[in-house]
């Protein structure tokens, strides 16, 4: 079965991979490096969603980020976090889009996945998202 259709047939939020925009800086063509002082926000409506990748079903979205980049994620990325030490590493895969765009996904949207402490990453939280440093990001279209 092909991946659209699976992805397709599925009752709940998912993903599908996207082609990145600078595909010849990692193997995988599913990684975009963002750039240090990237303007972000965090998507909504993004719990619970999944993605099938080579073979295996990802409900983790730090799983596959550290699969994609071949990267063991790092602390926060946000430079504005205001976590303590041992919250700042206790990180998860966020999915987040560029300041400007819709946070409220539509079919077809780019969504990122980077390394956010939980607290940055709450569904709550609207702030402005600041990375950094330069950040590996996992590129994905949302398909509801």
């Amino acid at each position: 079965m092909f991946l659209d259709d699976y992805l397709s047939n599925l009752p709940r939020k998912s993903l599908v991979l996207a082609e990145s925009a600078l595909p010849f800086l990692f193997s995988n063509q599913n990684v975009e490096i963002l750039s240090k002082g990237t303007k972000m926000r965090n998507a909504t409506g993004t719990t619970d969603d999944s993605i099938e990748y080579d073979g295996k079903q990802y409900h983790n979205m730090i799983e596959l980020w550290e699969t994609l980049t071949e990267e063991e994620a790092p602390s926060c990325v946000n430079e504005k976090c205001q976590s303590s030490p041992y919250e700042e590493n206790d990180v998860v895969g966020a999915h987040v889009v560029k300041s400007g765009e819709n946070t409220d996904l539509s079919d077809g949207d780019k969504v990122f996945i980077i390394p956010l402490c939980r607290k940055c990453n709450h569904h709550k939280n609207n702030k402005l998202i600041v990375l950094k440093r330069d950040t590996p990001a996992v590129v994905l279209k949302w398909t509801k």
